[in-house]
């Protein structure tokens, strides 16, 4: 979860909206779980409490932050073609997010551990 709220802050900083910050946070939140042998339901379960999270912190009611969150999980996804992936085999777009964490001092796939 960790990961995915730091994702979303990395967005925020470079000036992303509510919805871009919520997909980043569940396609990294959805990646961990399932590297860590998760299911899918499993993996977009978390998915959306981490983005429902990151919409709701600083903006968001709470309805709307859970509207928010089903559509940037359903968004996450299809970036991932149809369904989360490992982080070690993760699409174009997460490598690059990755590389700009590594940039910014921050592996957000090692900083939290396994989660």
């Amino acid at each position: 979860a960790q990961a995915g709220i730091e994702a979303a802050e990395t967005k925020k900083e470079q000036g992303a909206d509510v919805h871009q910050q919520a997909v980043a946070a569940a396609g990294i939140s959805g990646s961990y779980e399932v590297g860590e042998k998760k299911s899918q339901q499993e993996a977009k379960d978390m998915a959306t409490q981490v983005a429902e999270y990151v919409a709701h912190k600083d903006s968001l009611p709470i309805d709307e932050a859970k509207a928010e969150a089903e559509k940037a999980v359903v968004e996450a996804i299809k970036e991932q073609g149809g369904r989360f992936v490992d982080p070690k085999n993760v699409p174009d777009s997460i490598k690059v997010h990755q590389r700009e964490m590594k940039n910014q001092g921050k592996d957000c796939w090692a900083a939290c551990g396994s989660k």
